[in-house]
């Protein structure tokens, strides 16, 4: 395994979790302030 091969992966980890946290954010912010909807 080289290092464009670890590089991608971890690339590609970071922005699944970046997701998932994005997501999380936007489905708490909604529960806080319904109002803003």
């Amino acid at each position: 395994m080289n290092d464009e091969q670890r590089n991608q992966e971890a690339a590609e980890k970071v922005s699944r979790l970046r997701l998932k946290l994005s997501q999380a954010f936007q489905t708490n912010s909604k529960r806080i302030t319904p109002s803003y909807n």
